[in-house]
């Protein structure tokens, strides 16, 4: 009977878990960055709309929930930081 306590509690606990993992991953797809069109003008996208190719400009501070590969940095010594901490 304690195993199957422990066994019940250890699942409920990965429900919640999960529940909140699939809330979180909800609102970074939904959140919106700037992808460069064919004509040279920016459109805002949810960053679930973002497919293989696309560029994406990224600003100082902005979460990216993609791999990306850095194109161009405006910092003067040409120079790009990536903080990994959500990894």
């Amino acid at each position: 009977a304690g195993l199957a306590f422990v066994l019940l509690v250890a699942a409920v606990k990965e429900i919640i878990e999960d529940r909140k993992r699939h809330q979180a991953d909800l609102r970074t797809n939904t959140s919106l960055t700037h992808v460069i069109q064919p004509d040279g003008s920016f459109s805002e996208k949810e960053w679930r709309q973002v497919k293989v190719g696309d560029i994406v400009q990224v600003n100082d501070g902005d979460l990216i929930p993609a791999d990306l590969l850095c194109l161009h940095t405006a910092l003067p010594d040409q120079v790009c930081f990536v903080k990994t901490a959500n990894l």
